[in-house]
């Protein structure tokens, strides 16, 4: 069991963390304009772990979703990780078309993520385990960061590799969203700036 001053202290990394991001107006950076050539969704590349247990690590891509009431993590993940069922759940999910509820028995875990530029600041996560959670996604190509002055010198979340496709291995739901967006100060993650929305093409410099 995890004692109060080790709890505190790892409060204190994410936060100090976070206050030492370079500047900026909010936790997720939007960037609009009528010739985008990208929609980004608010993605984090990251490594996971089971509780105590680093020996055994996954590199992670992470999908921040506000329009899913739950966390999950893919069965892959689930598997690899030798993590431990806490409980089970008795859900009924909707299906994107559907009307009607499909009832589940989904299994909850308990893992830590860790923040990809320091390991010493992570945060543990529960989530259901699902058996996959989408279809891979193609990185955001780099020069769309690297014209875009309002992008520049930020120490994002993840990677933008536009040749990378790449499964989502954890979904962070609205019950956990705000764990990673903490405190007064939100300049960004705990895990890095994330980018969501349109973003202007490489020819459309600012």
């Amino acid at each position: 069991t995890q004692s109060r001053s080790s709890a505190a202290s790892d409060v204190y990394k994410r936060q100090d963390f976070i206050n030492n991001l370079p500047s900026n107006n909010s936790s997720t950076m939007k960037v609009h304009d009528n010739g985008y050539s990208y929609v980004a969704l608010e993605t984090a590349s990251a490594y996971a772990s089971s509780l105590g247990d680093r020996n055994n690590i996954a590199e992670v891509k992470i999908l921040f979703d506000l329009g899913s009431q739950q966390s999950y993590i893919c069965e892959e993940l689930y598997r690899s990780l030798h993590l431990e069922a806490i409980i089970s759940k008795n859900l009924s999910t909707l299906v994107f078309g559907n009307d009607t509820p499909i009832p589940k028995n989904l299994t909850e875990v308990q893992l830590e993520i860790i923040n990809r530029h320091d390991q010493s600041v992570s945060i543990v996560f529960k989530a259901l385990v699902i058996s996959k959670i989408s279809s891979p996604l193609q990185g955001m190509n780099k020069s769309l960061i690297e014209h875009n002055s309002s992008l520049k010198n930020l120490l994002f979340a993840d990677k933008f590799d536009q040749n990378e496709y790449k499964n989502i291995s954890i979904l962070v739901g609205a019950d956990q969203y705000y764990n990673f967006h903490t405190g007064n100060n939100r300049k960004g993650t705990i895990l890095g700036w994330t980018i969501s929305g349109p973003v202007k093409s490489a020819e459309n410099k600012d």
